[in-house]
């Protein structure tokens, strides 16, 4: 999973391009060898990227999940004030909206991307972009969609595995935040604050219908989808 999630990312191959494909990345590893963390897990590698987004030029920090403890209240009291801490710190984070939660509290989003300093990111099929994934999410609760689904991407053997999920488009969007703070930068001597990404990234994304025809936020094009 989290192979994958940072080749969809940065991966520099020129026949699979990551949507950053010249970005760097820093990799905290806070879920065990079982897939699970707890929210003061979590919290840690939060702390960290806080303290040394400076030191590093942190831009993103990639949120690819949104299970067990990590979806209930207390996760929230626990991460709400470091997520805020991020966007203070110029990072945004970037969380996958949840899989299968359409039925679910906060318009079927997980935490932390129900979080309102987090995007939320939920999944279109690359194949049919114009609607949402069945599993995913929609509607004005999620920020931005982006592929997530019928994907061929990074296996843990080194080869190529199926994927599908939210976790897989927050990956993507990623690297398209880290592409619009380069810019900034390179435009406007400045990066973009939180605010101003998640509106960029709703108001230029491609309209789309939501599952089962509601309206959906919309989907991003990323920059391996557009040759960059």
């Amino acid at each position: 999973h989290g192979s994958a999630v940072a080749a969809l990312s940065a991966s520099g191959d020129a026949a699979r391009p990551g949507s950053a494909p010249a970005a760097g990345l820093i990799v905290l590893r806070a879920f065990g060898d079982d897939g699970r963390a707890s929210a003061q897990d979590v919290a840690e590698a939060l702390d960290w990227t806080i303290a040394n987004a400076g030191r590093f030029n942190i831009v993103a920090a990639n949120l690819s999940f949104a299970t067990g403890e990590l979806g209930d209240a207390a996760a929230a009291d626990i991460l709400s004030g470091r997520l805020r801490a991020l966007a203070e710190a110029g990072v945004v984070a970037v969380a996958a909206a949840g899989n299968r939660l359409a039925g679910g509290p906060a318009g079927g989003i997980a935490y932390p991307a129900a979080d309102p300093f987090a995007l939320a990111v939920g999944a279109v099929d690359p194949a049919a972009p114009g609607l949402v994934a069945a599993f995913s999410p929609a509607g004005d609760a999620v920020d931005i969609h982006a592929g997530g689904m019928a994907l061929t991407g990074l296996g843990p053997d080194g080869g190529q595995s199926p994927l599908s999920g939210t976790s897989f488009a927050a990956a993507e969007v990623s690297g398209v935040v880290a592409l619009a703070q380069q810019l900034a930068l390179q435009q406007f001597g400045q990066r973009l604050d939180f605010g101003t990404i998640r509106d960029l990234l709703r108001q230029t994304g491609t309209p789309l219908d939501g599952a089962e025809g509601a309206a959906g936020a919309g989907r991003g094009e990323t920059a391996g989808q557009a040759g960059a």
